[in-house]
């Protein structure tokens, strides 16, 4: 087992918790998030475009509802200058 080789940080400490721990380490071994490795990066997205009038989302302006009945909006760009 390959955790035969790896010390038992369980080992000493104090609690019911750390006693499960300790036996049932050689067993199942360390957590297997975070025990090194290469960090995987997600892949760059171009910006998403809006349905409505092609520009992408982050030249919109979004309105948040108020209150429980008043839902949120996004204003396009291209509707912004003409409301104005």
């Amino acid at each position: 087992m390959p955790s035969d080789r790896l010390p038992n940080p369980y080992k000493g400490q104090p609690g019911w918790w750390n006693r499960i721990n300790q036996a049932l380490f050689p067993f199942m071994g360390p957590a297997q998030v975070g025990t090194g490795g290469v960090a995987r990066t997600d892949p760059v997205r171009a910006p998403s475009a809006c349905r409505d009038c092609g520009h992408p989302y982050s030249e919109h302006q979004v309105r948040r509802g108020v209150g429980g009945n008043q839902p949120s909006s996004i204003l396009c760009p291209a509707k912004r200058s003409t409301d104005s």
